[in-house]
């Protein structure tokens, strides 16, 4: 029985879940349905993106069943916030822009960026600059009803209209390669001056060699108004990595044989390599909190013309987004059967900035 799919992707009173083949589909969706009916919890709707996986409902069933056939393109399926169309089997976002003349406030611009709603990150570039300006106001010390005014109020005014462009991103919902043979998991981190970026990638090899590698989610942090150095700051976007990381690999319950995080900063990689001790206060904090779960994780160096993350630290508009090629696919390495890490040189330690002063006895 598929009881893991029930106690494992059901979301509030959505089931939402999948196979590798119609066969297994149709089979779960069988077993689900005399489950949940021995539990007295009749399904109300049933929706897929192949009408043979619901050809066996039963006739008094079929007045529930909401199915959209391959000829239903403009029809959707909204579950937490996500919009999927099974036709196109390709999740949308949409968002509707508010013509009036009342005048921008602190409070009402909140109010706008909240419908954002985007919890795979697939608009973090996107939802960042709205994040930037958001602390702009708070710099400004704006109270919540004061109208922006200036270059706040241009900014937000290019920002705003920009949002129609969100209604044009399409995002393929299957991320692999029909039987795929290798499944690897990668993620870059980058740090701008304003904030953080961090995102995953899968990239998936089938028996022929043929790779693919399609961005899985990502996530932005803006980065505090206190001066950082660029390693710092390139350091806590390895943090953001890693959480975003931890936090992915439960949910996807899926086995990687890779699992490879990159970076572009060679000092936080040297740093990385480092026992904690010997590093100072914030970098210690950081840096244990990284390597303290014996993640099997590899770190590796990237140049900076290929990190996709580095839009997600500095914004991106909707209308370029949607063309974002780097973004949507990661770098073009992942695409070749086989890639080899860069290998760098090690850094010595007094060259290596913000290590602990060590400390030599000398006896005679």
């Amino acid at each position: 029985m598929k009881v893991q799919m029930i106690l494992q992707d059901c979301y509030v009173d959505d089931l939402i879940t999948g196979a590798d083949t119609i066969e297994e589909a149709i089979e779960s969706q069988r077993q689900i349905r005399s489950l949940l009916a021995k539990g007295q919890f009749p399904i109300h709707k049933w929706c897929a993106n192949d009408a043979r996986i619901l050809s066996d409902i039963p006739d008094n069933e079929r007045e529930k069943l909401v199915y959209l056939n391959q000829t239903s393109a403009d029809q959707v399926i909204k579950t937490l916030g996500l919009i999927w169309n099974p036709s196109s089997d390709k999740f949308l976002f949409t968002f509707d822009l508010i013509s009036d003349d009342k005048p921008i406030t602190k409070r009402r611009l909140f109010s706008i960026v909240a419908r954002l709603f985007d919890p795979l990150g697939f608009l973090s570039p996107t939802v960042v600059l709205a994040k930037q300006l958001m602390q702009k106001t708070w710099v400004a010390k704006l109270k919540w009803d004061c109208p922006l005014e200036g270059e706040l109020l241009e900014t937000w005014s290019k920002f705003y209209s920009a949002l129609q462009y969100i209604n044009k991103i399409e995002i393929p919902r299957f991320f692999s390669v029909p039987g795929s043979s290798t499944i690897e998991l990668h993620g870059f981190a980058v740090a701008s001056a304003h904030a953080y970026g961090a995102c995953l990638y899968v990239r998936s090899i089938n028996d022929e060699g043929y790779c693919t590698s399609r961005l899985l989610c990502s996530k932005s942090k803006i980065a505090p108004l206190k001066d950082l150095t660029n390693p710092h700051k390139e350091l806590c976007a390895a943090l953001l990595l890693t959480r975003l990381t931890r936090k992915v690999l439960p949910a996807l319950q899926m086995h990687f044989s890779v699992i490879r995080l990159w970076l572009d900063s060679q000092i936080v990689l040297a740093w990385l390599k480092k026992p904690p001790s010997l590093l100072k206060s914030f970098n210690q904090t950081h840096v244990n909190e990284i390597v303290s779960n014996n993640d099997n994780f590899s770190w590796s160096y990237v140049r900076s013309k290929e990190k996709p993350a580095d839009v997600v630290s500095r914004g991106q508009l909707p209308e370029k987004l949607k063309l974002n090629q780097l973004l949507w696919e990661g770098p073009s390495f992942l695409k070749f059967g086989n890639y080899q890490p860069m290998a760098l040189d090690d850094i010595p330690d007094d060259e290596l900035p913000d290590m602990k002063p060590v400390s030599v006895l000398v006896m005679s």
